[in-house]
């Protein structure tokens, strides 16, 4: 059972404090205090009603709520649906840890030393978190800490450790599917626009607005239609898509125009010699509404359609895929996960890296993921 006692006062800049507090009722298991990246990464497992009694900082909620909405939301479904005991605390309006300049890590930090001595020895607050100067600043702070594998790992539920999505770090040893050599961590997309930055180009006219659609016959090549400029805008390949999935509601800047008649006369030859050409390739007729309605390459009369480049998604549309898994030649990583790619039976899908200890029972089956995060290090998005 919690218990609130209520104060409320303002400061002086109007920020409303409060004196109440959520306290749980004493409990063996721990009280569960996230930070931004695992609640971002690992929502997914945070999902499974095996993680409960859980307190979500404002300060947390809010970094979350700017980086990716859509997992905020789905963290604030867990927070108002009574079956998962999950607890939102506005530690930013409490009198007791209102710190005004400070970092998001210091103010965590300084919350969990007042918490556990709000509850005293009845309960343990437990901080879950991947970064290792946050842990070790923790602990010298005499606050426990651990990794979310780790504590996955202390539940003894073996199952849960297929919903972990290993961390940047982990994934270090990932891959080239494509070329089957090592690939180097290196920045492979551009950083998303944040919002308000995204939401002031629309409003001046510099970015554009507009539902993804990639090509069903060409994977790497997508369209934009764009009421503000009253034409489709073409994006080519997938640095240029930034790691938009068909069906998501992006916001988009045009390249400069010198670059759309390179980039198009480059893709649809690429596409034309990719689908029609090769022995062992079927050839494919394209439809209007699949490729660009250019005229031939020497037709210099021809205004080029407008190319861009997405800087940000406004509205993601990632679901359930079915497909199957090809696997990654390399060795298993730590606690026996195995890599493999998934494959989509939908072709606007691009592939799925996952890590599963089930490797061998999921080879030659049609299974379902579901995409949790794309890295700006990683070439295709993550999955549990």
């Amino acid at each position: 059972m919690s218990h609130n006692k209520l104060f409320v006062k303002k400061t002086k800049s109007g920020k409303v404090m409060r004196s109440s507090v959520a306290c749980l009722g004493a409990s063996t298991s721990p009280i569960l205090v996230l930070d931004t990246n695992v609640v971002l990464t690992q929502i997914g497992l945070l999902e499974n009603s095996a993680i409960d009694d859980v307190v979500m900082l404002s300060v947390v909620l809010d970094e979350v709520k700017n980086k990716n909405l859509s997992v905020y939301n789905r963290v604030r479904a867990l927070c108002s649906n009574p079956l998962w005991r999950f607890f939102v605390f506005f530690n930013e309006h409490h009198k007791d840890t209102y710190i005004k300049d400070m970092s998001g890590e210091s103010k965590m930090i300084e919350m969990m030393e007042w918490y556990q001595n709000h509850l005293g020895g009845a309960t343990c607050v437990l901080l879950i978190t991947n970064d290792r100067e946050n842990r070790r600043r923790a602990m010298e702070e005499g606050i426990c800490a651990e990794t979310i594998e780790s504590y996955v790992r202390s539940l003894g539920q073996t199952h849960l450790l297929d919903l972990l999505v290993q961390s940047a770090n982990e994934d270090a040893n990932m891959e080239d599917v494509e070329d089957l050599r090592p690939s180097k961590r290196k920045v492979l997309y551009s950083e998303h626009k944040p919002m308000s930055e995204i939401a002031s180009g629309l409003h001046r006219g510099i970015y554009h607005q507009g539902k993804l659609r990639v090509n069903r016959y060409n994977p790497f090549e997508a369209y934009v239609g764009s009421e503000s400029i009253g034409d489709e805008i073409i994006i080519y390949r997938r640095t240029n898509m930034n790691r938009a999935f068909d069906g998501d509601v992006v916001a988009v800047e045009l390249l400069s125009r010198d670059q759309w008649h390179e980039e198009k006369s480059l893709t649809i030859a690429s596409m034309v010699g990719g689908l029609a050409g090769g022995r062992g390739q079927r050839r494919i007729r394209l439809g209007a509404d699949d490729a660009p309605t250019a005229a031939s390459s020497g037709d210099s009369s021809s205004s080029p359609r407008p190319a861009g480049r997405v800087i940000g998604i406004r509205k993601l549309n990632w679901h359930s895929y079915c497909g199957s898994l090809n696997p990654m030649s390399m060795p298993a990583g730590s606690g026996g996960f195995a890599s493999a790619v998934f494959v989509s039976k939908d072709h606007q899908i691009p592939k799925i890296r996952i890590q599963t200890r089930q490797l061998e029972n999921l080879l030659d089956k049609r299974i379902i993921v579901v995409v949790d995060s794309w890295d700006r290090l990683s070439r295709y998005p993550s999955e549990h």
